[in-house]
């Protein structure tokens, strides 16, 4: 396997790791697959808004403030759109005019930012039962996190059900345990990032 990061999947760390937001993120079902409606911040800012129809066609995106074009908005996205590098069609998965470059737009950087909203959102479901990662995969217990310290009968004695997990399961992180940027990390590297490797 490969390990050895590409222009593209630099970007979009770049684009995590920027001062660009989406919040009030809502979904719904288009002639064409899922849309979404969401608001566009920098540097939690309002500068405008997004909407994807659901028709196979590209995002709509405003940027406005109060109803009126903001132009300082889009001037912030597009300074920020050339630091990140160029890639080409090959980087981004498309077997298409492989060599090709491809540099990142608004609405790459719309469209990351609102997949990581979601795969956050997805996160924080998980969360709410016990999760743990053990050889590179993602396992869940159908219990809440706080019952991780409460005591079962277990083989003739009495263990912790976090005790219990970990005799089975030797090499096991109990994500519920981690810092919670951490338990992310490992849990998106391990639930996304090992999809597109």
């Amino acid at each position: 396997m490969n390990t050895t990061k590409n222009n593209y999947a630099i970007g979009k760390e770049m684009i995590h790791g920027s001062d660009f937001t989406v919040k009030a993120v809502k979904t719904f079902k288009g002639r064409d697959g899922y849309g979404v409606n969401a608001n566009l911040y920098f540097k939690n800012k309002k500068i405008g808004d997004v909407v994807d129809s659901g028709n196979g066609g590209p995002l709509d995106i405003y940027y406005h403030v109060n109803g009126r074009y903001a132009p300082e908005g889009e001037a912030h996205v597009k300074s920020f759109l050339k630091t990140l590098p160029e890639c080409t069609y090959g980087e981004r998965g498309y077997e298409f005019s492989e060599s090709k470059v491809d540099p990142f737009n608004d609405e790459d950087l719309w469209n990351e930012l609102i997949e990581l909203y979601l795969v956050r959102r997805d996160h924080k479901k998980d969360m709410r039962k016990v999760v743990v990662v053990k050889d590179n995969s993602v396992f869940t217990y159908n219990a809440k996190p706080a019952d991780l310290s409460r005591t079962f009968r277990h083989n003739g004695g009495s263990k912790t059900f976090k005790e219990i997990i970990l005799s089975k399961n030797k090499d096991a992180v109990i994500l519920n345990e981690l810092p919670e940027e951490e338990a992310f990390t490992l849990w998106y590297d391990t639930t996304y990032k090992k999809e597109s490797a």
